[in-house]
């Protein structure tokens, strides 16, 4: 656009200048003005004007172009800050889940079913192994401060953090239910917990494409 109009621009000029040129040799014929007025000086004067006009032009044409090139560097620089912020906070995140899902694929994997007081007291254990570790994770997480990230990409690292607060909860409440040898209580939590460890891991995937394609 800018080009075009830059064309349009020099073909007014020229096409003035020539216009111009056209009547004073018109007016040449009948008033004969070549007695105080040369040719030659018109178009000294106008040559002039338009060469300290397009000097001007050119000069503030690069200037801009300068500025704007300073700029555009300057928002490529700021766009791969908040890419590499984006990318360390992300894969932070997908350490610290992933690892929260192995807590609970080793609880599903050893936790047995409650026939006797010796196995309330081995999940018991288990349990609260799984939550001190969980805790650790979860503390390491919520220090980070996730209002800083893109704020479209804000969403992502908070439903993290709600998958997590969830996986926790389902931890305290098997602990809790463990306590009073219910039998149908523990599967409860023990079902809740396993669904919501599920869905963290689910969550885990598709930050892990978010990050793949920064990544890339």
């Amino acid at each position: 656009m800018r080009r075009r109009d830059n064309i349009y621009f020099y073909i007014s000029c020229v096409s003035i200048t020539f216009s111009f040129i056209l009547i004073y040799y018109f007016y040449e014929e009948r008033f004969d003005f070549s007695d105080f007025l040369d040719i030659k000086t018109i178009l000294t004067v106008l040559g002039t004007v338009f060469g300290a006009y397009f000097g001007a032009k050119t000069a503030g044409r690069y200037a801009i172009e300068s500025v704007e090139r300073q700029i555009e560097s300057q928002e490529k620089k700021e766009t791969k800050r908040e890419t590499d912020k984006f990318l360390r906070v992300g894969n932070l995140f997908f350490t610290r889940i992933s690892s929260i899902i192995t807590i609970s694929d080793l609880i599903e994997e050893n936790f047995v079913k409650v026939n006797s007081e010796n196995d309330i007291i081995e999940n018991d254990i288990l349990v609260d192994v799984a939550k001190k570790e969980v805790e650790k994770q979860r503390g390491i997480l919520k220090g980070i401060d996730i209002t800083e990230v893109w704020d479209e990409k804000y969403y992502v690292f908070l439903l993290s953090l709600m998958k997590i607060d969830d996986c926790a909860e389902s931890l305290n409440g098997l602990s809790e239910t463990l306590e009073k040898l219910d039998s149908h209580e523990i599967d409860s939590a023990y079902g809740e917990l396993l669904k919501n460890s599920r869905k963290l891991n689910e969550h885990k995937i598709k930050l892990g494409k978010v990050l793949l394609k920064y990544n890339t």
